[in-house]
């Protein structure tokens, strides 16, 4: 991926003096400048080609907006414009931190935006998960409860890869721990009710899950 070419473009309009004092920090902004630009394309999508030029003339407008140049919209009109102005060495120095410091700005905004996002596809996942686990129809937890919901949504999410889903492994769950009917003889079917099966001399694990819990000992 061919990197922003700062320092080729800002060399044709910089008397050679000038450019050599602001050569370091302009070589450290074309470095963070290109590093944005390319964490920007891998983030949001697998054609990076595409995104690379988009992102490129993103890039490009934000610089040249931020700059406030009467005039001045593309980068044909900046390039004219660093051509008839000669910025002094100064005004460069203070034009380079002010992009610096709204490059910082855009950045950290972005950031916060993409961990507020992913936080909130990781809670809605986790939700629509523990929705899966409380409509087993199993034997062996009492899913009204929220911390064997908890505990059973973690013991099996363990058993998850890549080639078996969370899907599977509940369907697999299920299959294995049926619910069994207590049959009446006699009396109205609707009313017949599950009966939960545990062996004898088994550990809840639920519940000791829940008391570890509350003790502090699990987060």
């Amino acid at each position: 991926m061919e990197d922003f070419k700062v320092l080729s473009v800002l060399k044709k309009f910089i008397p050679d003096e000038q450019y050599d004092n602001l050569k370091e920090e302009l070589g450290k902004f074309e470095v963070e400048l290109n590093t944005d630009i390319n964490k920007y394309v891998t983030a949001n999508t697998p054609d990076k080609d595409s995104l690379l030029i988009e992102a490129k003339k993103t890039a490009h407008a934000e610089v040249i907006t931020e700059l406030g140049i009467k005039g001045v919209e593309t980068s044909e009109q900046l390039t004219q414009h660093m051509a008839d102005v000669k910025l002094s060495s100064t005004d460069q120095a203070k034009a380079l931190t002010a992009l610096t410091t709204e490059r910082d700005t855009l950045k950290a905004d972005y950031d916060a935006e993409v961990t507020n996002r992913t936080k909130l596809e990781t809670e809605t996942k986790l939700s629509n998960e523990y929705t899966l686990v409380k409509a087993l129809k199993q034997s062996k937890y009492d899913l009204t409860d929220d911390d064997a919901v908890e505990f059973l949504h973690t013991k099996l999410s363990k058993q998850v890869t890549d080639e078996l889903p969370l899907a599977d492994v509940l369907k697999a769950f299920e299959e294995a721990n049926p619910v069994e009917e207590v049959k009446q003889r006699f009396g109205n079917p609707r009313f017949v009710q599950p009966k939960v099966v545990a062996g004898a001399g088994t550990v809840d694990y639920a519940a000791r899950y829940a008391e570890l819990k509350k003790e502090g000992k699990i987060q």
